[in-house]
């Protein structure tokens, strides 16, 4: 950034004259894109909302709800692995529950 104002203050270190052949000129496309992407990080991935069956009390059931959806191409794999995962933690946390409550 600070370079950046340096050379919009001073466009004579952008001059190719005798004098400046020695010295490194910046590269002011380069520094304005730096000094983008340091004020507007770049975007991270983020996941629409999926749409599935109505989930019942059976966790296989809404396994084979979301291969399913895979199969009939509803769903990307990406998709499809997030749902699973989900219904794996949530087989976890029924399992926790069923021990503690024995």
């Amino acid at each position: 950034m600070i370079a950046l104002q340096l050379v919009l203050r001073r466009p004579q270190l952008l001059s190719s004259g005798p004098a400046r052949q020695n010295h490194r000129v910046p590269d002011v496309r380069r520094l304005g894109a730096i000094c983008i992407d340091r004020l507007i990080p770049p975007a991270k991935a983020r996941s629409d909302p999926v749409n599935l069956p109505s989930p019942t009390d059976s966790l296989p059931d809404n396994g084979r709800s979301v291969i399913q959806s895979l199969a009939e191409r509803n769903l990307t794999p990406d998709e499809a692995g997030e749902a699973m995962h989900e219904l794996i933690a949530q087989a976890r946390i029924v399992e926790i529950d069923e021990i503690e409550n024995a």
